[in-house]
């Protein structure tokens, strides 16, 4: 089970040392503290691989230098991680006594950062065991299959067991993880782990509430006895008798007696026919009658009337099923199923008949499907599947619908992340919206919520819910919901601007702005992956950010972030790497950077940056070297340091700089030592300290320093404890304490009131967080960011008392369609969100000038066509669903808003063009496919009868080329990225009448991502696109008398990604896109009768991959970007842009 590194504190002592086999492998005891328990965790044992040997000693520091890294498990150390980047403090737990290396973790995701505690003195047994409100995206990024899903009494999901693969020979590790999934909140608790691990077991509940969990397999092949019971009540795992005989794959099913069957199981050749009945009462197991067959991988379905019918299974694929009755002790060979399968599923039905779907027959899996009617013994085939499938997951949603996810559809293997949805009833499948990652042998729970809860089966998101109502999928908690060590910077427009941090997996290149005005977020540019620095806001409104954590680098370099060109640019580095330091801005606009760590010490130093020369100079130390202190800026111009760590202890001295002399002043020291503490200067210009962790366990008591008399006094004590919390100053004067970790992380806030000395309830955040920042926004409210939580943002009213979510991202999208409706409106599909594609329409409504939110799609896309048809629908087509290109289409009914599956293209394509010929014929051209290939392959969809076609290939290999119609037979294709990713010059003409290509003039210059237009003339206008190397201004004409180019007028600023629309005056409008070096706000106007180029008015907002849509009234509506303005307006006569209200 992997835990979260949070919870660690690394302390830099070492015990003693034992020297392992490998002449470069140690066997290093040191100490760490449980975060959890506030508790220090002695004889803590690391094996690990270096570069270099240490013969006599080691260092907690010298982990960081490490290649490879695991922490023991139970039986025997372990052999090395390999292929594995290691990040300081950062770990990864084995949960195999063989190998510790790619047989733990697929070697496509994150690793090294979780971590056990473990206790040499207890036989190397997790000492820990942490509850923890986070998302399963953040803490479960882990190829997790064939676990057990159980849902309690209270609607819980007790998750237990399973495997992760190592690739690329799928070898499979059994996995010791327990978690419960919380419904009612969409957390995460973390349960004693099992042991031992296991996969392929079963667990039921009890009529007790009490989860039995039965056999599995440990070691391939080799089934277990193996059962035990989980105590939700108690939170712990209760040892029973063994089974008399060992059973994986197996069912186990509840008896109306409350006692357990459990059935069979194991693979073809090694089937059981044995059985065994545990009586939860007595606490015993006994062996009752055999099965006729041997089988596993079947079903079990209890009746009502109290019988138990078993359905085929793996041993030469049965097709027979039997039925067992309690009562008699005997099993009853039934009437057979049509066809024979395992690893198939059953359900009940709300009429009482067994519905069985797919499952492997003797060669493949099958999508065949039948019905057994229980009083007349009898099956019946029903309509098939679209999707063959095994190992899949099916759940009966309260419609009376059946729901099936995922599975293999192949030997290979081969898994989907297709979906369908059985109408009984009609005896009908509709295609249902895909999941977001491939899955099977996973688990489908129904939650009281109506939703779906998925888990496992397949890389992250380890978990996710679907809404039946909606047909929509979604993360069981959105991302990001983690981020912290970043930092939140107050500008001077009342926005706050994110940097960096981490989300617990890795440090990530976050950078976000928050508008308080519209309560929404936007992505700004991208910085390298950085935690633990600072970032200081300068009077000319840049800001600079120092040092911090790259990857497993302590830098020493700095870089200063100007919001307006939203450009990021190196100034002159440090002398010392640092981070966890801290950073003042001193009256004279010098910034003051004190103490932190370099990775190897905890430091005295400070130096001071001038932004007009660009320039450091060192300046005095301190007195004592510390790091996760706080600093306060007084009036003086003097600035106090507070507390903070040692690199050994927590410390309780404090001291003040003066600048003007470049001298540090030692000061009375605080009542108690505290690091990761606050201080607030309060509005009688006295200091208030809260919280932090002493050397033992996180702190509620407070202090208040007095500058004029250099003393500290106690204050009355907050009414948790907790540190890594945050604490603002209020516009009434009173301190709002929020989040942070005690002995459980904190959803509470409290407020302190200076004058009372009082503390009272703030409230509780919509989750828990710590590490996190807070930043008084003009309003008065409070802006909580990041840390550990379900939403990424919590806003503070101070007037009424109460927390609110933040806005999640409705603005940013690129990369997505917009298609004009037969009522003048706009419909905007799908695209590349702030963190992944998305499925999410949105409906421009022109006469009222709004947005309203549409139905989603069936699928998450980006980089797909979407084309009017002559009845008004929209087909779209393709596109890309991360991390390949899809061939999934869908049509949209704008009378019904309603959104239907249809047949796939041939060919998987995104970045590919679609064209509308005569009679509702779609030409697709090219893009790249499911490898990332270039493709030449067309094909044509015939909306008549619904089907797809191949057609003649082209010539070149081409995407995000252009296509444009010369009639209703031909289209001209130019350009786009061709088979090795570069600009390609090329032109050809399609016709067809005749389906053939034909190649024509090249263009003058190569280039991609441009534009194309057809003017009123009837040639074809080309402008701008990426050229290689670069962006292009230059624009030329495609004669199509002479059927030769010509160079015209360039544009004023080179550009690729933009857009060009052809406006009712006959000019074209050309909007945003960018140079390579910013995204641009630039628009220009092509008067093709005198071959100029003119200025029209910026956008409001940079745009890149967006799109441009010509209404009805003239006006053109642009859609799509990465700021908080989803759209915008242009209106030709008046040459302005106008903003549009949102109804979201």
């Amino acid at each position: 089970m992997l835990l979260n590194t949070r919870k660690i504190l690394w302390l830099p002592f070492i015990l003693y040392l034992v020297k392992s086999d490998d002449s470069h492998n140690y066997q290093c005891f040191c100490s760490a503290i449980n975060y959890d328990t506030g508790t220090v965790v002695h004889d803590f044992g690391i094996v690990w691989k270096c570069e270099t040997s240490h013969s006599r000693q080691c260092t907690c520091n010298d982990i960081s230098n490490c290649s490879s890294i695991c922490l023991i498990h139970f039986d025997s150390w372990i052999n090395n991680l390999d292929n594995c980047s290691v990040h300081p403090g950062r770990f990864i737990a084995s949960i195999d006594t063989v190998n510790c290396g790619g047989g733990l973790i697929d070697s496509s995701v994150k690793q090294c950062s979780g971590i056990v505690i473990l206790d040499s003195s207890k036989d190397e047994k997790p000492t820990a065991i942490i509850e923890y409100n986070s998302s399963i995206n953040s803490n479960f990024p882990l190829y997790v299959t064939r676990q057990d899903a159980t849902q309690l009494q209270n609607g819980d999901v007790l998750i237990t067991g399973g495997a992760s693969y190592q690739l690329p020979d799928f070898h499979l590790y059994p996995y010791f993880f327990a978690a419960t999934y919380l419904s009612s909140s969409d957390t995460w608790k973390v349960l004693p782990p099992l042991d031992p691990p296991r996969l392929e077991h079963r667990g039921v509940l009890l009529p007790s509430g009490m989860v039995l969990l039965t056999g599995g397999y440990r070691n391939y092949l080799q089934g277990m006895t193996k059962s035990e019971l989980y105590d939700p009540s108690l939170n712990t795992w209760i040892s029973v008798p063994d089974m008399p005989n060992p059973h994986y794959w197996h069912t186990a099913t509840v008896l109306t007696s409350g006692r357990v069957l459990v059935a069979g199981g194991g693979q073809p050749e090694l089937a059981s026919s044995d059985c065994d009945i545990y009586d939860p009462l007595l606490n015993t197991w006994t062996t009752v009658g055999s099965m006729n067959f041997k089988r596993g991988q079947h079903t079990a379905t209890l009746l009502p009337s109290g019988h138990v019918l078993v359905i085929g299974g793996a041993f030469d694929n049965l097709v027979t099923c039997e039925m067992y009755d309690p009562v008699n002790d005997t099993w009853t060979q039934i009437a057979d199923m049509h066809n024979s399968r395992a690893y198939h599923t059953a359900t009940m039905l709300p009429s009482g008949k067994i519905l069985v779907i797919g499952g492997y027959d003797e060669n493949q899996p099958q999508a065949t499907c039948e019905i057994y009617d229980p009083s007349l013994n009898s099956w019946t085939l029903v309509a098939s599947m679209w999707t063959s499938r095994a190992a899949h997951t099916v759940t009966l949603l309260p419609s009376g619908h059946v729901l099936v996810t995922g599975g293999l559809d192949s030997l290979d293997p081969s898994v989907t992340l297709s979906c369908e949805i059985y109408d009984p009833i009609s005896n009908i499948w509709s295609n249902g919206t895909y999941i977001s990652v491939p899955r099977a042998a996973h688990t489908a729970s129904l939650l009281p919520s109506q939703k779906v809860l998925v888990t496992g089966g397949g890389n992250d998101p380890f978990a996710v819910l679907y809404n039946a109502s909606s047909n929509r999928w979604s993360s069981a908690s959105e991302y990001p919901d983690v981020l912290f060590q970043h930092t939140a910077t107050l500008l001077q427009s009342g926005s706050v601007l994110l940097l960096g941090g981490s989300n617990s997996w890795d440090v990530t290149s976050t950078s976000m702005l928050y508008d308080a005005h519209f309560d929404t977020w936007s992505v700004s540019t991208s910085i390298p992956p950085l935690t633990l620095h600072t970032a200081t806001l300068l009077l000319n409104g840049q800001i600079l950010i120092i040092g911090g954590q790259e990857n497993d680098q302590i830098l020493s370099l700095c870089r200063i972030y100007d919001l307006a060109s939203n450009n990021i640019t190196n100034v002159t580095e440090m002398a010392s790497a640092r981070y966890q330091h801290s950073a003042v801005l001193l009256p004279s606009q010098n910034v003051l950077v004190i103490g932190g760590s370099d990775g190897e010490n905890t430091l005295s130093s400070c130096e001071m940056y001038n932004s007009t020369s660009n320039e450091w100079t060192q300046v005095s130390h301190m007195s004592t070297e510390r790091r996760l202190h706080t600093t306060i800026s007084l009036s003086s111009g003097k600035v106090l340091v507070m507390g903070g760590f040692d690199g050994m202890h927590s410390l309780s001295t404090c001291e003040m700089y003066d600048s003007t002399i470049n001298q540090w002043a030692t000061l009375r020291s605080m009542v108690e030592p505290r690091s990761q503490h606050t201080a607030t200067l309060l509005l009688s210009g006295e200091i208030l300290v809260t919280g932090g962790y002493n050397n033992r366990s996180s702190m509620a008591s407070c202090e208040i320093y007095n500058p004029s008399s250099n003393t500290w006094k106690t204050v009355r004590s907050m009414l948790n404890e907790r540190f890594s919390h945050t604490a603002t100053l209020l516009p009434s004067g009173k301190v709002l304490v929020a989040g942070g970790n005690g002995r459980d992380e904190l959803r509470q806030s409290e407020i302190y009131d200076p004058v009372l000395n009082a503390w009272s309830s703030g409230g509780n955040m919509s989750s828990a967080r710590f590490q996190h920042t807070s930043t008084l926004l003009p309003s008065g409210k409070v802006l909580l960011t990041g840390g550990f939580g379900e939403w990424f943002g919590d806003i503070f009213n101070s007037s009424s008392n109460t927390w609110s979510p933040v806005d999640k991202f409705h603005s940013y999208r690129t990369q997505h369609t917009a298609t004009s409706l037969p009522t003048g409106d706009v419909m905007i599909t799908g695209g590349s969100g702030a963190w992944d594609q998305i499925a999410a329409s949105v409906v421009y409504i022109s006469l009222s000038n709004r947005w309203i939110t549409g139905n989603s799609m069936r699928r998450t896309r980006s980089q797909h066509t979407a084309t009017s048809l002559s009845s008004g629908e929209i087909l779209v087509a393709g596109g890309f669903d991360n991390p390949w290109s899809i061939s999934d289409c869908e049509i949209y009914n704008p009378q019904t808003s309603e959104w239907t599956s249809i047949n796939n293209m041939i060919d998987e394509r995104s970045g590919h063009i679609a064209i509308l010929l005569h009679s509702d014929l779609i030409l697709v051209t090219g893009g790249q496919n499911y490898f990332n290939n270039y493709l030449t392959s067309c094909e044509m969809y015939d909306h008549a009868t619904k089907e797809w076609k191949s057609i003649a290939s082209m010539s070149h290999r081409r995407a995000q080329h252009t296509a444009t119609p010369l009639s209703s037979e031909i289209v001209l294709v130019t350009g786009g990225y061709d088979h090795d990713g570069t600009s390609c010059p090329n032109s050809e003409v399609y016709n067809a009448t005749s389906n053939t290509w034909t190649n024509v003039a090249h263009m003058l210059l190569p280039r991609a991502e441009h534009t194309a237009n057809r003017l009123s003339s009837g040639h074809i206008l080309v402008t701008g696109g990426f050229n290689r190397y670069k962006a292009l201004s230059s624009c030329e004409i495609y004669n199509i008398s002479s059927g030769l180019w010509q160079p015209v007028a360039n544009m004023t600023f080179s550009r690729y990604g933009h857009t060009a629309t052809s406006l009712s005056s006959g000019k074209i409008l050309i909007t945003g896109g960018t140079n390579m070096d910013h995204l641009l706000t630039s628009c220009e106007i092509f008067d093709p009768t005198s071959n100029t180029w003119s200025p029209a008015a910026n956008m409001s907002t940079p745009r890149y991959q967006h799109t441009a849509t010509l209404l009805s009234s003239g006006k053109v509506l642009v859609s799509g970007s990465k700021s908080t303005s989803l759209g915008e307006v242009y209106d030709p006569t008046s040459n302005t842009w106008n903003s549009i209200d949102n109804d979201f």
